[in-house]
Order: C-alpha cells, then sequence, then structure tokens
C-alpha cells in the first residue's frame, strides 16, 4: 500500500510538472473567499497501468495575510505540499505548524484547513479519487 502510494504521489507529481509547464503563464483565479487565490495545474482523468482509473486535480493555493482559518474544499485523498511561507494546518482540533517544502496529506473526507504564519503562503494540492468504470 505504501509503495502504491509512492507511485500515485511521483505520478500526479510528474503530470503536475508536464501540465503546469503548460498553465505557467495563465493568471490566478480569485478563490470564493477573499484573500485567496487558486491557480489549477491540472484536472483529469489518469490512467495507471492501463486499468485503473484515477481522477487528479493539482492546484496551487495561495493565501495572503489572514487572522483567520481559510478552508480549502478537497475531494478524495489529498497531498499537501508547502511551496512557499509558513502555515499551521488544522487537523482534527490540533495546529501542526507547517514550514516550505513540507508535506503531508489529508484523508478522504477531512476538511484541510491553513492559516499563514507570515504574510503570504502558497501550497499545492494534489487530490486524487477512484472514477467509476
Amino acid at each position: 500500500m505504501k509503495m502504491r502510494l509512492i507511485a500515485f504521489v511521483f505520478v500526479a507529481l510528474a503530470v503536475g510538472a508536464v501540465a503546469g509547464s503548460s498553465n505557467a503563464l495563465a493568471a490566478a483565479a480569485p478563490g470564493p473567499t477573499p484573500g485567496v487565490s487558486y491557480l489549477t495545474r491540472f484536472d483529469g482523468i489518469v490512467t495507471i497501468k492501463g486499468a485503473t482509473r484515477v481522477h487528479v486535480a493539482i492546484r496551487d493555493v495561495t493565501i495572503y495575510a489572514q487572522r483567520a482559518t481559510v478552508t480549502i474544499p478537497t475531494a478524495g485523498f489529498t497531498v499537501v505540499h508547502v511551496l512557499a511561507g509558513r502555515v499551521s494546518s488544522v487537523e482534527s482540533g490540533r495546529s501542526v505548524e507547517r514550514r516550505h517544502d513540507a508535506y503531508w496529506s489529508v484523508r478522504v473526507g477531512a476538511r484541510l484547513e491553513i492559516r499563514v504564519s507570515g504574510e503570504t503562503a502558497t501550497i499545492e494540492t494534489i487530490a486524487s479519487q477512484p472514477v467509476a468504470p
């Protein structure tokens, strides 16, 4: 199971790198929450080993300095990567400090709550969920 997760993350990051290069000049869209902007790097179906189909969404989320905790929408299993800045993630009521280049996972159905520790922060979310045949 751990190897499967590592393989999935590798595939998702590779797809993000390829898809991200074509979207690199796209403007970040303001999100539904003031002070938050989203840039979709990839959003589509990925086939793994010729049979397993998974919907993968890779997004950059920039959160500008706020005193409130921001809830980031997620779907399915999500891996989060801090691209810039420092954030605190709230998981099960417990706050965890995350620094630049930190990775962690968000359980399926759990809420991703982020608080910026500095002026601004950018995170990358890689969300996946199986596609029905």
